[in-house]
């Protein structure tokens, strides 16, 4: 009994290998760029220069990006010219006017983040917020309001924030916008 259990101890350590190696190059063909089933011209398993990432809808290849035209500043319901000061019981709005012809920012984030410029506070400064309920353009459906909580942005006692953030917008696709991102400056008080 011993031997017949040492001998299938043996087998499966040395069939197992064989096994996953033959079992993970099923469907893959010698002549494909990625690990899909479709002929390539090339010997190679990487990613294609022309290939999307397999993460990436089809419905996102070969669309333009969406145009970030811009930004203003809300503060209880005012347009407030930056740089500003605000406080931290004001009602916060970011209004973003854009562009997209593709429709594909619903889905997608927005970023406000710290600049590299300011390497200490990029831990500090860095939030994103799901963009839901957006048309494709602000000229057809007016600007997208993003309302922020002032208290996220009170940094610690003895840090000072030298450069503006930066707020970005990232679509369904996980395309960055044009331009990738614009200047958002405010500071905010406790009251």
């Amino acid at each position: 009994m011993k031997n017949r259990l040492y001998g299938l101890t043996l087998f499966l350590i040395l069939a197992m290998p064989v096994f996953f190696v033959g079992f993970s190059c099923e469907g893959d063909d010698s002549e494909d760029k990625g690990n899909n089933s479709d002929n390539d011209d090339n010997n190679d398993d990487s990613q294609g220069p022309d290939e999307s990432p397999p993460w990436i809808s089809s419905e996102c290849i070969g669309r333009d990006q969406a145009q970030l035209l811009g930004i203003s500043l809300i503060v209880d319901g005012e347009e407030t010219e930056m740089p500003a000061i605000v406080f931290s019981t004001d009602v916060l709005a970011i209004a973003m006017e854009y562009s997209d012809e593709s429709c594909k920012i619903e889905g997608g984030l927005i970023f406000i983040n710290a600049s590299d410029k300011d390497a200490e506070l990029t831990d500090l400064i860095r939030y994103h917020y799901d963009i839901e309920e957006i048309g494709c353009s602000s000229a057809e459906d007016g600007p997208f309001y993003l309302y922020i909580n002032p208290i996220d942005f009170i940094l610690p006692e003895g840090v000072e924030r030298n450069f503006p953030m930066e707020f970005r917008l990232v679509d369904y696709c996980y395309s960055a916008s044009k331009p990738e991102y614009l200047p958002l400056d405010f500071t905010v008080v406790e009251e």
